[in-house]
């Protein structure tokens, strides 16, 4: 008898992260020979064409018989609504949803405990989960490779070609105190004072400005005192476009309060990059001293509005001395930056490269399917 086909619900197309983490579900199936089916939820964003040819033939109207939604708690109610009495009521139904501080929302929670079983990202998530989660919870590890369609040179990018660049995203719409802009430009102003003739750039590549103007005129101010070193890219980019700027620089910054999953770093390593990062959340499943440079921190409270339901929860504040001696490290020492990249290319490649995370997702998928 054959087993029932996964259908991965979701939005498949956006240019966002929980967009990236359905696609490269699929990849990591279809590298294992499995033919997912996926629905494309509310079919509102328009495909990159490369993107479109290799999903289109596997788009679906209806869920199957086992379902794996990518979807946060808060989207569920929803997205269970839009989906209705299409979904069979003898479905076995996963939910794989992201978060990014170390307590879950109880409410939240609630609508997970819809589903049959919830899958957590990364071992912080599980932690989150557990405690307000009654249904089973499975730690499974999300795929990430990078495959370049073509390739951009730092020229298209505005990146001098002779600096050491460091790399930085930062997305206006996703509550910017989490990602810990500030820090990072104060790590690159000190790097400067410690090396002032040194060749080196920090490029920010910024996402939705257009919603937060004030925000984006504060960023500026911020690094106008560095401005002949600062590459500022404030513009909607392609995902190839997007991986071609990560390809282009020599090393990724992330001086992070908090990450879920943290695929920018995942991505980053994925391409032979050494990452500075704090040494907190969710990043820590795939990083450690010997593949990372590694920042210290201290937990301090989330402050009002800084993050949704963040009363009452903690994050880190990075140590920029030591981000600054990191990136000062990277800079004296090249050949050092190579090496650490090197051991952090066959460490995403060994814990969620496509075929390895297929196993895992085709390995538990075939144990629902079995029990059905």
């Amino acid at each position: 008898m054959t087993s029932p086909t996964p259908c991965l619900v979701g939005h498949p197309f956006a240019p966002i992260g929980r967009g990236e983490d359905v696609r490269c579900t699929f990849r990591a199936l279809r590298s294992v020979a499995v033919r997912p089916r996926v629905l494309d939820l509310y079919r509102v964003h328009r495909p990159d064409a490369d993107v479109k040819d290799e999903f289109e033939p596997f788009l679906d109207n209806r869920p199957g018989k086992i379902n794996l939604f990518h979807l946060n708690g808060d989207e569920i109610e929803q997205a269970l609504g839009a989906i209705g009495s299409s979904l069979p009521k003898d479905a076995y139904n996963v939910v794989y949803p992201a978060w990014e501080l170390s307590k879950y929302p109880s409410t939240w929670a609630e609508q997970l405990n819809r589903f049959d079983e919830v899958w957590a990202p990364t071992g912080f998530i599980l932690d989150a989960l557990r405690p307000v989660v009654s249904k089973p919870v499975v730690h499974m590890p999300l795929a990430c490779e990078v495959v370049l369609s073509s390739f951009r040179s730092r020229r298209y990018f505005g990146i001098p070609e002779s600096s050491y660049a460091f790399l930085f995203f930062f997305d206006f719409r996703s509550f910017s105190a989490r990602k810990n802009p500030t820090a990072v430009i104060r790590a690159f102003e000190e790097l400067r004072r410690a090396r002032p003739t040194s060749d080196v750039c920090l490029v920010i590549k910024t996402h939705g400005s257009q919603a937060a103007p004030e925000a984006l005129a504060a960023l500026k101010e911020a690094v106008a005192a560095q401005r002949d070193r600062v590459v500022l890219i404030d513009q909607a980019m392609t995902d190839n476009e997007t991986k071609n700027l990560v390809r282009c620089c020599d090393a990724f910054v992330s001086l992070h309060r908090s990450e879920g999953f943290g695929r920018g770093l995942a991505e980053a390593m994925y391409l032979g990059k050494p990452v500075v990062a704090t040494a907190y959340s969710g990043n820590m499943d795939f990083m450690d001293s010997h593949t990372a440079f590694l920042v210290g921190y201290d937990l301090v409270p989330v402050k009002a509005g800084e993050y949704p339901h963040g009363d009452g929860q903690e994050w880190a504040d990075a140590h920029v001395p030591e981000a600054a001696r990191h990136m000062i490290a990277l800079v004296d020492q090249p050949g050092l930056g190579r090496e650490v990249g090197s051991r952090a290319a066959r460490r995403i490649r060994d814990f969620c490269g496509y075929r390895v995370a297929g196993i895992r997702y085709r390995d538990r998928l075939d144990s629902l399917a079995a029990a059905l």
